[in-house]
């Protein structure tokens, strides 16, 4: 197994600079580490080391995405947003030694808003993370020519990645790991209770009930009381 780390950085130098700190101490390094950055400081990027560059390039986050999968050189990959980090310096450890050279892995992620931290899924309900995994968890073998590889659709503005794991899953298949594989920060756009963010989620998924329910709620209560009540009804655990 050789892991391609793939990275998509817009404009935080800060958060890209915790998450190459994060991939530099582990244990036990990836094959290699791909950046897709746009607006990032060339005085910055220029200091990197052992790091393969696209440079603005993308014209969005899925086509950023591409590129970097396009890339990559590994026989699996995982994708480690900026803001994202290792749960701990053994996670690429573990990946080598928990990995199936044909399966899909899919790990438990720590989602982070503010001071709250929840652990996605809890371990009572372990199976959920194979319907409804997360891609900050999620490793995929990819196909050895890039031309044959399984890509993201670039026409979608938020759930391009829950279709393009379902499609990987249903040709590798799937393991689940009861591991803690990383943390990220809730709050982008495919969590923001904006009137943008429920159209074009009506639009892609088309379940307006669902959408507008959860709309109603984040407006009402606020981003961190929705986030509490979510973890509590999908049994996730609380970090304290």
């Amino acid at each position: 197994m050789r892991l391609s780390i793939i990275t998509i950085a817009y404009q935080d130098v800060d958060e890209l600079k915790a998450t190459i700190e994060s991939v530099h101490n582990q244990t036990t390094q990836p094959f290699e580490h791909i950046l897709v950055t746009k607006k990032i400081g060339k005085d910055f990027l220029l200091q990197l080391e052992n790091v393969k560059l696209i440079t603005d390039k993308d014209q969005s986050l899925y086509n950023a995405m591409n590129l970097g999968l396009r890339k990559a050189e590994g026989t699996h990959v995982f994708f480690l947003n900026s803001g994202d980090v290792f749960y701990n310096e053994k996670s690429i450890e573990h990946i080598y030694s928990d990995v199936d050279d044909y399966q899909c892995e899919v790990y438990r992620t720590c989602q982070v808003y503010e001071d709250l931290k929840f652990i996605r899924p809890g371990l009572a309900r372990l199976k959920d993370s194979a319907i409804n995994p997360a891609h900050q968890g999620f490793i995929t073998p990819i196909n050895k020519k890039p031309d044959m590889r399984i890509y993201f659709n670039e026409k979608s503005a938020i759930s391009s990645d829950i279709e393009w794991m379902k499609e990987n899953i249903g040709v590798y298949g799937i393991q689940v790991n009861q591991n803690v594989l990383s943390y990220f920060h809730l709050g982008g756009i495919s969590n923001s209770p904006s009137l943008k963010t429920l159209k074009i989620r009506l639009l892609e998924r088309n379940k307006f009930t669902k959408e507008f329910v959860k709309f109603l709620i984040r407006k009402v209560v606020g981003n961190r009381f929705y986030y509490t009540i979510l973890s509590r009804v999908s049994g996730y655990e609380r970090v304290e």
